[in-house]
């Protein structure tokens, strides 16, 4: 609604009031899916804001909520958010036991985008932890992923991720030539910041 609107633009003080106001609403009729849907985007505001305690505690209550109706669409959601913070706060246990509850949810209701995803995140982690073989079969099976469902973004993210976890093994050559393709793939989808993120690795390299 409004709120997600406002979350858009960036109006986080806006998106939060308009939110707390639907809570309020959604719990005065018993609308518990309302209410959920509601508190995963305030969990959403939450970690844009890096406030990742409120994040974390927003989406628990969500997932609670979405567990009890028996929505596991938004039960995923929330626990790929959880997996999120577990991740930039580099607690990669946390991440990867969230990650996986998200990618089970996801492969049992057929939603692909939201499995490729979190299996991207989990090469990550696999790749943080210099646990290369792994890395390389999440990436693959994201890959496939993405491609099936034609996202030009999830390709890119993931020839990023393989760009790193080259350069992190020493592998100069692999490593550039997964950048140029990350970066034409940003290019081509107007992400100009992270194709040139891509170009400058690449020009550091070579």
């Amino acid at each position: 609604g409004r709120g997600d609107i406002a979350r858009m633009r960036d109006d986080y003080d806006r998106a939060e009031d308009l939110y707390a106001q639907a809570t309020d609403l959604y719990q005065q009729i018993g609308d518990r899916l309302g209410q959920a849907h509601i508190l995963k985007g305030r969990g959403d505001i939450a970690r844009m804001r890096d406030d990742y305690d409120r994040a974390e505690d927003l989406y628990a209550q969500a997932t609670h909520l979405y567990q009890q109706i028996g929505n596991r669409l938004g039960q995923a959601n929330t626990l790929d958010g959880r997996g999120d913070i577990a991740r930039m706060r580099d607690d990669y246990d946390r991440a990867e036991d969230l990650y996986a509850q998200a990618t089970h949810l996801y492969q049992q209701i057929g939603n692909r985008l939201g499995q490729a995803n979190t299996l991207k995140g989990r090469g990550d982690i696999a790749r943080m932890r210099d646990d290369y073989d792994r890395a390389e079969d999440l990436y693959a099976q994201a890959t496939h992923l993405y491609q099936q469902i034609g996202d030009r973004l999830g390709q890119a993210n993931v020839w990023l991720g393989l760009a790193r976890l080259a350069e992190r093994q020493g592998d100069v050559v692999t490593a550039v030539g997964r950048y140029d393709q990350a970066e034409t793939g940003y290019r081509a989808i107007g992400l100009d910041y992270w194709a040139d993120h891509c170009a400058e690795r690449k020009r550091t390299l070579e």
